[in-house]
């Protein structure tokens, strides 16, 4: 649950400012390990994939140009469903929100009425949700663009056109999701994977959006 914004909930409300500057996008931080993976091979052995629900309990923080906004929080995830519920709650223990999100819908359980001021709030946090954790996600059906062994595998969609996927590391997993076929390219980075038990996810993860970059350091993931 998000426990603490900096500067209160001024600070959290910076989310939907629009501002002149893209951050910089991180590079792929690790090559592939493993030749001759088929696209079923690679979807296969992504989390987000599974079929599972989990539970991740994450700390983060919203790059703006002139400030940047700590988070904490606590998301519940169903990848059969692709759904996805945040909760959320400041440094005193008020709930700020309660949202669930599908792939192309957010339903408000609460909404703190100062938040309600802000007209983006619940549409900027599903579109982040749903970009790290839901929808686009790499599938059977998509293409594998040819490459040599020392490249990175890359997927691209046929149905999310303009929308790719590129895996890399040890074990080979998910590093990259990006889409550049809106009005407003978006790119999402995993980075630093390592075991939760049974579930291999990665530990830092970097949405690039238009006008923000907002960083998530995932801190425990259970299976439910």
């Amino acid at each position: 649950m998000l426990k603490k914004i900096a500067k209160g909930l001024g600070g959290y409300a910076l989310l939907f400012l629009i501002v002149a500057c893209t951050p910089k996008p991180v590079p792929i931080d690790a090559p592939p390990t493993v030749d001759n993976l088929s696209v079923a091979d690679l979807v296969a052995g992504h989390w987000l994939s599974s079929g599972e629900r989990y539970l991740c309990r994450h700390s983060g923080v919203l790059d703006l140009p002139w400030r940047d906004v700590p988070l904490q929080g606590v998301i519940r995830i169903d990848t059969r469903l692709n759904e996805a519920r945040l909760v959320a709650m400041d440094s005193m223990g008020v709930k700020l929100f309660d949202l669930s999100m599908s792939a192309d819908t957010e339903t408000v359980h609460y909404l703190l009425p100062l938040l309600q001021e802000q007209p983006r709030f619940v549409e900027v946090v599903g579109d982040s949700v749903r970009r790290i954790f839901l929808s686009p996600q790499p599938q059977r059906t998509d293409c594998l663009q040819e490459r040599d062994s020392r490249q990175p595998y890359r997927l691209t969609s046929p149905t999310d056109r303009g929308c790719s996927f590129v895996f890399a590391g040890d074990p080979v997993s998910l590093r990259r999701t990006s889409c550049d076929n809106q009005s407003s390219p978006w790119q999402v980075d995993y980075r630093s994977y390592k075991a939760f038990g049974t579930v291999w996810a990665p530990t830092e993860i970097v949405l690039t959006g238009d006008h923000y970059r907002l960083t998530l350091w995932v801190e425990e993931v259970r299976l439910l």
